[in-house]
């Protein structure tokens, strides 16, 4: 294969530019990554290896930190019986100031005590 030499040479631009990018976010802080939900993402009935936070930590790898913020049978609706924001895990995820959230609420607002509030939300 024959490059011309403008084409070498932003071939070249490019891949001193991805390596000092990698280099540069290397040295960086890891990006914080928060999981905010309920028992799945707390991971009621797993072993705590197996939660999903901690294989999400393990798939992103170091250069990001994983907080689960999950506990079981919360609520997205304030009107419900469980409702996350009345914990301090809520304040813990906010104050961890993640650059990511993930959120896995819901499930628990279908039970038949929360439903009633259904039309509220």
């Amino acid at each position: 294969m024959h490059l011309k030499a403008s084409s070498l040479m932003r071939l070249i631009s490019f891949l001193l530019t991805l390596i000092s990018l990698t280099a540069a976010a290397a040295d960086q802080a890891p990006i914080r990554v928060v999981c905010v939900g309920d028992s799945i993402t707390e991971g009621y009935g797993v072993v705590a290896s197996q939660a999903y936070p901690v294989r999400l930590q393990e798939l992103l790898g170091a250069g990001y930190e994983v907080k689960n913020c999950g506990m079981s049978g919360r609520t997205i609706s304030s009107k419900s019986d469980s409702p996350y924001i009345t914990l301090n895990l809520w304040k813990e995820a906010k104050d961890f100031h993640p650059q990511i959230a993930v959120i896995m609420l819901g499930s628990n607002d279908a039970k038949t005590a929360n439903f009633v509030h259904a039309a509220e939300l």
